[in-house]
């Protein structure tokens, strides 16, 4: 019984008293998340659109890799390969192509790429996604795809995208390094939808604090930027940054 389920998660969540607020992922959605409603307060409210904070902090997160490669955050005239045209990596896709990059895209749904064609998307084989030169690649479906052998051979100069777990093992962003290709923490970039998420549900779902959301979301490319000239500086992957600034975890 799923809604018995999701309601059982919302009871164990509000017995936390606030420690603990549940939000979207792979899987739940809306119509999961109105059955944790049902048990608890502490969870995303209606009306935020997770996709589309995600997309906003990727693109911020973008525009601070670009500024950090090139001194101008621009995407214009730049070329991305982004790997996933899900709710996220549609509208990715999109904001660059919208911005002056060229954008080519891979998914294994035919429709996907479809649509992506009528927005000037150029479609991908998923086979190429790691070896078409690109200035940055986008990882935007599941986890795990840079692995020591991918990141020794990628052909990009830089990779940012919404991916939860995009480092197969630490050995893989030690490779990115050392090829001098910065990689952004995804905890950093995909974080839209959790600061968007944690704002409306402490602060009430209203447009002063939605606004204030959207600022912080895209004051994640000013913290990339930072992270990233930290690790230039230091000559440390990261990956290392991000753990440090992140602090220790309880």
């Amino acid at each position: 019984d799923v809604p018995a389920a999701y309601r059982a998660l919302g009871h164990a969540i509000e017995g936390l008293g606030g420690r603990y607020l549940s939000g979207p992922d792979v899987g739940t959605g809306e119509a999961e998340l109105a059955h944790v409603r049902e048990a608890t307060e502490h969870v995303n409210p209606q009306g935020n659109d997770p996709n589309r904070a995600t997309a906003r902090g990727v693109l911020a997160g973008i525009r601070g890799l670009l500024e950090h490669l090139d001194g101008d955050a621009s995407p214009g005239g730049k070329r991305f390969v982004v790997q996933g045209l899900g709710g996220v990596g549609m509208q990715v896709a999109r904001g660059l192509g919208d911005q002056g990059g060229e954008v080519l895209a891979t998914d294994l749904r035919a429709e996907a790429l479809q649509a992506a064609r009528v927005h000037g998307i150029q479609p991908l084989d998923p086979e190429r996604a790691l070896t078409t030169p690109c200035d940055v690649f986008v990882p935007c479906a599941m986890g795990g795809i840079l692995t020591k052998a991918t990141a020794t051979k990628l052909p990009a100069r830089g990779v940012c995208g919404s991916a939860n777990n995009q480092l197969a093992s630490e050995a893989a962003s030690q490779v990115l390094h050392e090829r001098s290709i910065p990689w952004a923490p995804d905890v950093l970039v995909n974080a839209g939808a959790v600061i968007e998420g944690v704002l409306t549900t402490i602060h009430g779902a209203t447009d002063q604090v939605r606004e204030q959301a959207g600022a912080r979301i895209d004051a994640i490319q000013d913290r990339l930027l930072h992270l990233l000239g930290r690790a230039e500086r230091e000559d440390r992957a990261p990956l290392a940054i991000a753990r440090e600034m992140a602090g220790p975890s309880r």
